[in-house]
């Protein structure tokens, strides 16, 4: 089974170090998330949200680190009041 994709928009050295940081969902789900539940999560980069080849000297921003879920987050999004999207904060597994 293929783990949810997030990507960490924040810095992915906390993430890294083993602090929570919130991340948004790249991949789309079939069930809704919860927490405990497993994620690949990417460092923010083309490479992790493209198929576009990276240069050998910046492969580690193509490698996903396990995480886990701790919260999942609704938020409303700035240009509507009506559409709402996922933020969920994880830890490293």
């Amino acid at each position: 089974m293929e783990l949810p994709k997030v990507i960490i928009k924040q810095n992915f050295q906390d993430y890294l170090a083993g602090k929570e940081v919130e991340a948004s969902l790249v991949t789309k789900t079939k069930h809704e998330l919860w927490p405990g539940e497993r994620v690949m999560a990417f460092k923010d980069s083309i490479a992790a949200t493209s198929d576009i080849p990276v240069p050998t000297s910046e492969i580690s921003h193509s490698i996903g680190i396990e995480g886990t879920i701790t919260q999942v987050v609704q938020e409303k999004s700035p240009a509507s009041d009506t559409i709402e999207r996922s933020m969920i904060k994880i830890v490293k597994a």
